[in-house]
């Protein structure tokens, strides 16, 4: 099969079953992956699910289906153009979308409408997925803290040249750093293994935390063959005295991959 941007997955370690972003602290990594983006369920075109959303800005997008030319179309939240794409005609996992947000959607196809339909989607990013709202008593005294995730090539197809930066960083006055596992690439499982810290405030040892903006200055992961990963850390600093209250205080991790 052809790569799909739905490929790149990242994934919280812990163990093979965890979904707590709090126990994500190093070790196997969890077959559960860290959702970035919500989206709310279709209603008018049945026969689908949204399994994920990427790159898209948050607000309502519209996603609307043909039948007569088996076209799926995606026009994402602010954006004024619309994406279309055909072939949609057997059960599958299909990607709809462009540079300004994509969707990952499973089609039943038996159950899709036979005359053309539309939904609006709202997308939301998620929160909470990685690390947990700052404390009065953090926030007082300041707080570092750790996760370990993986950046897993969940596709069929070998990608190279893949590197990751922060592409936003938060809006408060907390910051955020992150290192590649001294471990390097394996399946995470019994190969590239992240290490695993104590608790959420102890520094793993030998990573080199750094700050890349942007693509040219991203960590440098190389090549991950289909089903290869490779364990990254994250370190979010509070400094003391960090006041008032801070809504939707996000932060975005980006990869980029050539085929």
């Amino acid at each position: 099969m052809p790569f799909s941007v739905s490929d790149i997955k990242f994934m919280y370690s812990g163990g093979a079953g965890n979904s707590n972003p709090m126990l994500s602290l190093g070790g196997v990594m969890s077959s559960a992956a860290i959702i970035a983006q919500t989206t709310s369920t279709p209603v008018n075109i049945t026969g689908i699910t949204i399994t994920s959303s990427v790159g898209n800005a948050q607000g309502t997008g519209l996603l609307s289906w043909s039948p007569s030319t088996n076209t799926l179309s995606w026009q994402p939240p602010t954006s004024s153009y619309t994406y279309t794409l055909s072939g949609v005609n057997a059960n599958g996992t299909y990607v709809v979308g462009g540079s300004d947000g994509t969707l990952v959607i499973t089609v039943v196809y038996a159950s899709m409408p036979s005359i053309y339909k539309q939904d609006s989607i709202t997308i939301t990013r998620a929160s909470g997925n990685v690390f947990d709202s700052v404390s009065p008593i953090n926030s007082l005294i300041g707080d570092i803290s750790y996760r370990c995730f993986y950046i897993k090539n969940a596709g069929t197809v070998t990608v190279n040249d893949v590197k990751v930066w922060i592409k936003q960083l938060t809006t408060g006055p907390d910051e955020i750093d992150i290192g590649l596992a001294t471990q390097g690439i394996g399946n995470g499982s019994t190969t590239g293994v992240a290490s695993t810290i104590v608790n959420e405030n102890t520094a793993p040892a030998g990573i080199t935390f750094s700050r890349p903006l942007t693509y040219a200055t991203g960590l440098s992961v190389g090549t991950l063959l289909a089903g290869q990963a490779i364990g990254l850390w994250e370190r979010r600093t509070v400094p003391a005295n960090t006041v008032g209250d801070i809504a939707s205080n996000q932060s975005t991790i980006a990869v980029a991959v050539s085929v």
